[in-house]
């Protein structure tokens, strides 16, 4: 399932910081295959790969928008849900994130008390 997460830049002055998200990623899943995409044309900065062994072997592959406003997701609902509340775990909590898909009406906004439980239950 493609899911996003979109990150609220108007309403504050916080930006994500790439160097950040990379270190984070490294040290909640040190496994993940991560690139960098030095091509500016190209609508990603980063792009990753995170392998999730209790899926099965199957993986989380997302990117991250060269606007730093956007994060794409591709993978199985309980490992996205999963990387969306690690993502706002590190993202200041005035700072408001919105998890939606292009194939589910609606969504959801991701709160410091929002578990993966509810992201989960929003797109079954």
């Amino acid at each position: 399932m493609d899911l996003f997460i979109s990150i609220d830049q108007i309403r504050t002055n916080w930006r994500l910081n790439p160097a950040d998200f990379v270190a984070g990623l490294a040290r909640q899943w040190p496994l993940t295959k991560l690139r960098v995409i030095s091509d500016t044309n190209r609508p990603a900065s980063h792009k990753w790969s995170i392998p999730f062994p209790e899926s099965a072997g199957k993986t989380l592959d997302g990117f991250l928008s060269r606007t730093l406003a956007l994060i794409s997701l591709e993978g199985t609902l309980a490992d996205v849900a999963a990387f969306a509340i690690w993502f706002r775990s590190i993202v200041p909590p005035d700072v408001l994130l919105t998890f939606f898909s292009d194939q589910h009406p609606g969504k959801i906004f991701i709160d410091t008390d929002t578990d993966v439980s509810s992201l989960i239950e929003h797109f079954r």
